[in-house]
């Protein structure tokens, strides 16, 4: 990552928090960094409009995002499409939540502090890592079953071989960016991170507005 751990931090916290957010754009450009995804994935960059930027991971696998591209986004607990969520709650609202799996092992990315797959530091072997870690995010939201790799096995070892596929808490602070194109289309769902578990986004409008938008495929 370009920016320390705290000042991304803090830096991520001033943009959800500021005018900045009323804005409510993002561009996303692509990174060298998708190891053995062949599906698009990795690391993407976003730089929110008068704001940071930071490294995220796409939870949609069959759905495309135009890259680069600026976006339209909201901040929610849910992406709405993708693949059929296989553990959620009966009778929550529509979407495919967040797992406990993903949460942590984003959050670890974010700050830093996500261990290598051979040993270390992420970083150290980035784009190797960053192929399992997209592998093991969209196994993890019921995207397409790539089997066990290290990242999933980690998280299965943390809370159980269901229990990281669950529902994360509503405290997290890892959250759904939901991109929109024109006409308000449903474009794909990425992760990010919000120090304040996402209030100051709710607050100003800009978050878990679209529970029921139905989603699509491009």
């Amino acid at each position: 990552m370009k920016l320390t751990n705290i000042i991304r931090t803090l830096f991520v916290g001033a943009a959800l928090s500021s005018t900045a957010l009323f804005a409510n754009t993002v561009k996303m450009t692509d990174t060298p960094y998708d190891g053995i995804v062949d599906q698009g994935g990795g690391e993407f960059k976003a730089q929110i409009t008068g704001g940071p930027t930071f490294y995220t991971f796409c939870l949609e696998n069959f759905i495309n995002v135009g890259i680069p591209g600026t976006y339209e986004y909201t901040i929610d607990t849910r992406a709405f499409s993708g693949g059929t969520d296989n553990h959620d709650i009966a009778g929550n609202p529509a979407g495919d939540p967040l797992s406990k799996g993903t949460a942590y092992l984003y959050e670890q990315f974010f700050k830093g502090t996500l261990v290598g797959a051979l040993g270390g530091n992420y970083n150290d072997n980035r784009d190797y890592n960053a192929g399992l870690l997209q592998r093991a995010i969209w196994t993890l939201e019921d995207e397409y079953n790539y089997g066990n790799n290290f990242y999933l096995t980690l998280v299965k070892g943390m809370f159980g071989n269901t229990g990281a596929f669950e529902t994360v808490g509503a405290d997290s602070k890892v959250k759904v960016m939901n991109l929109w194109g024109p006409n308000r289309k449903d474009v794909q769902s990425m992760l990010i991170y919000v120090p304040d578990s996402g209030m100051t986004a709710v607050l100003l409008g800009l978050g878990l507005l679209s529970l029921a938008a139905v989603r699509r495929k491009l």
